[in-house]
């Protein structure tokens, strides 16, 4: 997991790999699959815009990329694959040694994202803590679920989820009301609390392409997560749970 010290204050660093990246191409689930899957026999690979084309050895053992600096991005994919009885060609796994326990790669994102993250997080919390939710259209994604980390105290009522942004305004508008319920008030979204005394950072987990946790300190049972998605342009708040 990756620290981000007080949300939208810090840029994004570079990643130092220190000495390598590490694919395991094919399909490494067990040796028959392996040999039953497509052989992939070379795999294009471009790191902070520098092309290369390596090729892979016919067997099921880590690929050992040298890299020995900082970057701040890396492609990988499969240039070239010989047909065998299923025709799938898999990446199996990648693992990086960037040399830093705090480091998390973020996959299916370029530089961009990764420097916006901070500020997307900052966002959020802003919208989120409005009484009118201003600008938050803008920052969730669709479908959106909210299970907030306040309902473990209540009863851990289900998830939420809602279609589209004009339902989760009049659940949020509900919610306004003066003698709303609490199971109301559990329903709308809302910003995460945080101890300002509270020196622990947010700390992020790869989640899928294009997709990260963010889990935010707490000195309760639970934490609050976030689940932000890139799409491209800008990150947007998929859902809301705790873990």
């Amino acid at each position: 997991m990756a620290r981000v010290q007080g949300a939208g204050s810090r840029r994004a660093d570079r990643l130092g790999l220190r000495q390598s990246i590490r694919i395991a191409a094919g399909f490494w689930k067990t040796a028959k699959l392996f040999a039953a899957n497509n052989a992939v026999t070379s795999l294009d690979i471009v790191i902070d815009g520098a092309r290369s084309t390596i090729e892979v050895p016919r067997r099921r053992d880590w690929l050992e990329l040298p890299v020995g600096r900082a970057v701040t991005s890396i492609g990988i994919a499969i240039a070239a694959a010989t047909r065998s009885k299923m025709n799938d060609s898999c990446i199996s796994g990648i693992t990086p040694d960037t040399g830093d326990d705090d480091a998390v790669l973020v996959r299916n994102a370029d530089a961009a994202a990764v420097a916006a993250l901070p500020r997307a997080i900052a966002a959020l919390q802003v919208s989120l803590g409005k009484s009118d939710h201003a600008g938050l259209e803008q920052l969730v994604e669709l479908p959106f679920t909210n299970h907030p980390a306040a309902g473990f105290f209540e009863g851990d009522p289900p998830a939420t989820t809602y279609k589209t942004y004009a339902a989760l305004a009049a659940a949020c508008e509900a919610a306004d009301a003066e003698d709303a319920p609490r199971s109301a008030l559990l329903r709308c979204p809302s910003a995460t609390s945080m101890d300002e005394t509270d020196d622990r950072g947010v700390l992020l987990r790869a989640w899928g392409p294009g997709t990260v946790v963010v889990e935010f300190p707490s000195h309760r049972e639970v934490v609050e997560t976030w689940q932000l998605h890139w799409n491209g342009r800008a990150w947007r708040l998929a859902a809301i749970d705790y873990d």
